[in-house]
């Protein structure tokens, strides 16, 4: 219900933005003109306001796998090879609603191989295209793969659904477009292993089956300063491969417990040199 005035507001003189901004407005701190002395009002202005790219992680299959006759395999070196392409298939109801409703143009993701042995963050590509409905739920002879292996099928294609249609569209999907391979391989392994505060509360490690997910500018920052770095997880396999050589050679005790001192030092000064990255990248706040 509204709530009625007795004086219009005239117009208005903006004296500054307040800190309360979004990325589709300004809320602006006004003075009432017929106001009595001293007392000012607050009006939201559409203004556009660009506070930066947002971030996201996207999900991918690197392997080939058939599913309803469709080869549901995308990896990163298959968008290097397109350059941009539609992110289709996304039958999750929160994956859909934030492509259609969060992601904008410019914006980023890390582009993430699932469902195989190693899962992991292998690059990264932008938002080219804003959310828009995604045709292949309402199209039944949808195929862009072998057509002999979906006349073999006695499904429907991987991403139909009888529920969406043009008029009423169900489902969404964005444009990605490739920016870059990460420079190495950064595992879902490492990720829960490293146990940054930054990243505890990524929603990668808290609801893993989500196929499309919100990245917070921490959580990206974080994962930049860990890309420069060499992997937690393999310095931890190579320190475990030197053990075990030190433990089956006569008379090398004494070498294996200096040889765990300094493994146990050299990752105690590495999760030291992460820190102070990630500190540094946010001004001195871990």
């Amino acid at each position: 219900m509204g709530v009625k005035r007795k004086r219009p507001i005239q117009e208005a003189s903006i004296q500054e933005p307040s800190r309360r901004s979004t990325r589709r407005g300004v809320a602006l701190k006004v003075v009432n003109s017929n106001a009595p002395a001293g007392i000012e009002a607050t009006k939201f202005t559409p203004v556009s306001l660009d506070l930066g790219p947002r971030y996201f992680l996207m999900k991918a299959e690197p392997e080939s796998r058939i599913e309803k006759g469709k080869d549901v395999k995308f990896s990163i070196d298959d968008l290097r090879k397109v350059d941009v392409e539609p992110w289709d298939g996304v039958r999750n109801a929160e994956a859909s609603k934030t492509m259609r409703e969060r992601m904008k143009k410019d914006d980023y993701a890390f582009f993430y191989h699932s469902n195989t042995k190693e899962p992991g963050i292998a690059g990264i590509a932008s938002i080219h295209k804003e959310g828009y409905a995604d045709s292949s739920a309402w199209d039944p002879d949808h195929r862009n793969i072998n057509q002999a292996i979906l006349l073999l099928s006695t499904n429907a294609p991987a991403y139909y659904d009888s529920k969406s249609d043009q008029a009423k569209p169900k489902w969404y999907r964005v444009d990605v477009k490739y920016v870059r391979h990460m420079t190495r391989f950064i595992t879902l392994r490492e990720l829960k292993e490293s146990q940054l505060p930054a990243l505890q509360n990524m929603q990668l490690l808290k609801r893993p089956q989500l196929s499309v997910q919100r990245v917070s500018p921490a959580e990206w920052d974080c994962i930049l300063e860990l890309e420069k770095m060499p992997s937690a997880v393999s310095n931890a396999k190579k320190a475990s491969g030197r053990k075990k050589i030190a433990k089956s050679a006569d008379g090398e005790q004494h070498d294996t417990e200096l040889t765990t001192k300094n493994d146990s030092s050299a990752s105690h000064d590495m999760d030291q040199e992460v820190m102070a990255a990630i500190r540094d990248s946010h001004g001195g706040d871990a």
